[in-house]
C-alpha cells in the first residue's frame, strides 16, 4: 500500500498515466478522478509528502494519511496539511480512491432541475434557496449564452464539516473562518461549508469549467460581476475604491496581474477583472468569450485586452482607471 501510494505521488498524480491506481468507477465517473488535487482552495498538494498512517476502516477499504509539507532554503520543513484517502483491494488489485465519496455515501439528495445537492442526514435542506440557486445558473446560462450542465453541490452546516467529509486537515487557515467554499470545475462540484444552499459567487465559478483558457483575473471578475464579492456588489467596490483613491493621491498602482492589495476591504482582483469582462459585454457576450480564451499566463492576459479590446500593455492601468470612473459600467448587474 505505502509503495503504491509512493509511485502514484512521484510519477504524475491526477493524469492519465496514474489513472490505471485510482478506482476504475471514480476514473469513469469524474473527468478529473482525483478529487484532493483538484481542490485548489487549501493546502492540498505540496513538494514533499510523508505517510502518516494507514488503517482498515471497512472490509477491504483502508484509510491512507499523508501530510503534505513544504521545505525552505534552509531545508526546514513545515507540513501544512494532512490529507486522507482511501485504498481499495479490488479484483484488479490495490486501487487509491477519495475518501470523499466514502464519507459522503449517505448524506441526502436534494434534486432541482441541474442541481444535485448532498447533505449530511441531519442538515435540513433549505428547498427555497436551492431553488433560487437553481434560477441563478439558468440566468447565468441564458446571459452567457451557454448550454446548461449538471452540478453536484455538496452543503454542510460548517466549513470543518466539509472538510472533513472531503479529508482535509489544514493546518493554515482551520478555525479563522466557520465558512468556506471551493469550486472544482473540472468536475461540477460545489462545496459550501457553512454558507447554505444559495451563494451567487460560488455558482457563477460553474462558468469556469466552459472557459479553460480563461486567465484567473477574468474568471474572478466575472464571479464578482455577476455573483458579487463578500455579499457585495462591483458597484459597492467600485465606489468604495474610487473613494480611496481621492483619499490617497499618492496611491500607485502595480502591474495589472499583480495588483492584489489595497485595503482589507477591497480586493482589487475583482474589480480588474470585473472592469474588462463588463466592457467586453457592452459590445456582446461573444466578445467575453474570446476574451477568456487566450490563455492563464500574464502575457496571455495583456494579450487579450490587446486583440480583443485595443489596450496596450503600457495604457492597461489608464484604461482600468477611466473605465472605473464610468458609473454605468457595473450597473446593469447590480440586481443580477
Amino acid at each position: 500500500m505505502y509503495e503504491l501510494w509512493k509511485y502514484y505521488y512521484q510519477t504524475k498524480p491526477g493524469t492519465k498515466l496514474t489513472a490505471r491506481l485510482w478506482d476504475e468507477e471514480e476514473v469513469k465517473k469524474n473527468r478529473a478522478y482525483d478529487i484532493l488535487k483538484n481542490y485548489e482552495c487549501s493546502a492540498t498538494y505540496a513538494d514533499r509528502c510523508y505517510v502518516l498512517k494507514i488503517s482498515k476502516i471497512d472490509s477491504g477499504i483502508y484509510a491512507l494519511k499523508v501530510a503534505m509539507a513544504y521545505a525552505n532554503d534552509t531545508n526546514e520543513v513545515g507540513i501544512v496539511s494532512n490529507l486522507t484517502y482511501l485504498i481499495k483491494n479490488e479484483r484488479r488489485g490495490l486501487r487509491l480512491a477519495n475518501y470523499f465519496y466514502y464519507s459522503t455515501r449517505n448524506w441526502k439528495k436534494f434534486f432541482t432541475k441541474t442541481i444535485t445537492f448532498y447533505t449530511p442526514p441531519e442538515y435540513a435542506v433549505n428547498s427555497a434557496d436551492a431553488q433560487k440557486s437553481e434560477r441563478f445558473l439558468g440566468k447565468m446560462y441564458n446571459t452567457l449564452n451557454l448550454s446548461p450542465r449538471t452540478v453536484s453541490y455538496y452543503v454542510t452546516p460548517t466549513c470543518e464539516q466539509m472538510q472533513q467529509a472531503i479529508g482535509i486537515d489544514e493546518f493554515v487557515g482551520n478555525g479563522a473562518t466557520n465558512t468556506c467554499s471551493c469550486m472544482d470545475t473540472a468536475n461540477n462540484i460545489i462545496f459550501s461549508g457553512g454558507k447554505g444552499f444559495y451563494d451567487p459567487q460560488d455558482l457563477v465559478r460553474v462558468a469556469g469549467g466552459y472557459f479553460p483558457k480563461a486567465h484567473p483575473i477574468f474568471m474572478t471578475g466575472l464571479t464578482g460581476l455577476l455573483g458579487g464579492y463578500n455579499g457585495k456588489t462591483m458597484s459597492y467596490y467600485q465606489k468604495q475604491f474610487l473613494t480611496y483613491l481621492e483619499q490617497h493621491p499618492d496611491f500607485q498602482i502595480t502591474d495589472l496581474p499583480s495588483f492584489y492589495e489595497v485595503d482589507q476591504e477591497i480586493n482589487p482582483q475583482y474589480l480588474v477583472g470585473a472592469v474588462f469582462c463588463a466592457v467586453a459585454m457592452k459590445k456582446d457576450v461573444e466578445k467575453l468569450k474570446k476574451l477568456l480564451s487566450y490563455g492563464t499566463r500574464e502575457t496571455d492576459f495583456y494579450m487579450a485586452i490587446y486583440k480583443e479590446l485595443n489596450v496596450t500593455r503600457n495604457n492597461a492601468k489608464d484604461y482600468f482607471l477611466t473605465q472605473l470612473k464610468d458609473p454605468e459600467l457595473f450597473k446593469q448587474y447590480q440586481d443580477f
